[in-house]
């Protein structure tokens, strides 16, 4: 079955929070050939700078920075449908994922039937579909204002047993981008 996957151009990195491990497959923005780059070298965050368009800074964090599994991922059609029955707006944000997807001949909340299976992205990042995202509180946030808007995580409690979106683990890494193909494994 193929989508079509939406997500900022992201390299899926396996083991990132592991010591000593670099960031492969990243480039610099422009036609400069892929390279290994130190994962906490100054040459990696510039090239990510130049990338996002923004200043950062790189976070030692040697567990990892992530809730239950590297990858998030959700469906357009699921932040539609929850915004709907709760009648708030449409955020994704919300949710933050790292992967967002258009499940263009799919319905709302079929993302959640894929627990078990390999998805592919794009050329070679292949991902691990480990569990479904039970949701928390957190969705309730606003990331950008952190205005509370509670009827969303109340719809997500009663309609769909805590339950939106997926996490995943990385198996292949690879770059993915806005408009790649995903195509479900059997």
């Amino acid at each position: 079955m193929a989508h079509r996957a939406r997500a900022a151009g992201i390299a899926l990195l396996p083991n990132v929070g592991r010591k000593g491990g670099f960031a492969r497959d990243v480039r610099d923005g422009g036609d400069t050939p892929r390279r290994e780059l130190g994962r906490w070298s100054d040459e990696l965050r510039k090239v990510l700078e130049t990338r996002s368009g923004r200043s950062l800074f790189l976070l030692r964090d040697y567990r990892g920075s992530y809730d239950v599994a590297p990858v998030s991922l959700i469906s357009q059609q699921t932040v539609a449908r929850i915004a709907q029955e709760s009648g708030t707006k449409e955020d994704s944000w919300r949710f933050r994922p790292n992967v967002l997807i258009d499940l263009k001949e799919a319905e709302a909340f079929d993302e959640l039937k894929w627990v078990g299976r390999t998805l592919r992205i794009g050329d070679t990042a292949k991902i691990a579909i480990t569990e479904v995202d039970q949701r928390c509180v957190m969705i309730s946030l606003d990331p950008a204002t952190g205005e509370s808007s509670p009827e969303i995580l109340k719809c997500v409690v009663q309609k769909h047993g805590k339950c939106a979106g997926i996490y995943a683990t990385v198996l292949a890494p690879g770059e993915v981008r806005t408009g790649d193909s995903i195509l479900l494994e059997e």
